[in-house]
């Protein structure tokens, strides 16, 4: 047994006082005095005049991102309503739309199709949940790493439609983007040592209602989650600089080449179909 081994824990706020309960956010060991009861086990007075600093930024926080994300949405579906109309104008135009995108190069689809939803139900419920999740992760990370997370969150799930749907099945709305936010707070949580249960309930709740519901795009779902995850991982302040510039480069490079590796995929397989000639 080593020397440390033999010494007896102390509090870490009192050096006299031997102890062997232990803050459950922190690990620092705490006294009678200096255990405050949380949901699971004591916390610290550290801890928790952080957590209280944490909610009072938050509060004050103002969440300019989200606001403007949840604007430019609501603007696209009114102008739609306005001018061409949202079902046969503006989600024809700028839906992602496979074929369109493989034969005549319309990539800008892949970012387009995020901000255009199917109609006023679709986009109530996106807003209700970025609304939702949006201010808290954005007091969290920053605005502007805010905007990458969720621009390459909702590029990473329109490449995964691009991948796995069909050339001819167009898709809409901001889900892939949100999930990469249900992405992002899940790791977000895990390095503040908070407990993410009740955000990995509400991830498979939400792809639970993918799978079930019929026209609902999971692979969106599926591509925006992973693709937030891993970039929200980088884009954690406490991260190393670089490694928050390298992150979300890395990941467009990687969504961009694997656009480039599906386009000739769609061209034969609208070929084969018939859709096309050679």
């Amino acid at each position: 047994m080593s020397l440390e081994d033999s010494v007896d824990p102390v509090c870490y706020r009192h050096a006299d006082r031997v102890t062997y309960v232990s803050c459950s956010r922190c690990g620092n060991h705490i006294c009678p005095e200096c255990m405050i009861p949380a949901a699971v086990g004591f916390h610290c007075p550290g801890c928790v005049a952080e957590g209280r600093a944490s909610t009072r930024t938050v509060r004050e926080f103002k969440p300019y991102v989200t606001y403007a994300l949840i604007t430019a949405c609501a603007a696209v579906q009114v102008l739609g309503q306005l001018g061409l109309g949202t079902t046969s104008g503006w989600v024809q135009e700028f839906s992602l739309f496979p074929a369109g995108i493989a034969l005549y190069g319309e990539y800008y689809r892949l970012i387009t199709a995020v901000f255009v939803h199917s109609g006023w139900l679709h986009l109530g419920m996106n807003m209700l949940v970025l609304w939702i999740m949006g201010r808290s992760l954005e007091a969290a990370i920053g605005r502007v790493r805010m905007l990458t997370l969720f621009l390459i969150a909702g590029f990473g799930g329109a490449v995964a439609s691009y991948w796995f749907n069909g050339p001819l099945v167009a898709g809409v709305g901001a889900s892939g983007a949100i999930f990469g936010l249900f992405g992002a707070v899940f790791m977000v949580g895990r390095e503040m040592r908070m407990n993410t249960q009740e955000v990995l309930s509400l991830i498979g709740l939400n792809l639970l209602i993918g799978f079930i519901i019929p026209g609902v795009d999971w692979h969106a779902h599926l591509g925006g989650l992973v693709t937030g995850a891993l970039v929200g991982w980088t884009l954690i302040p406490r991260r190393p600089r670089a490694l928050q510039l390298l992150g979300p480069l890395v990941a467009l490079a990687v969504l961009v080449l694997l656009v480039q590796a599906r386009t000739p995929m769609i061209i034969t397989e609208l070929k084969t179909s018939g859709v096309i000639h050679s």
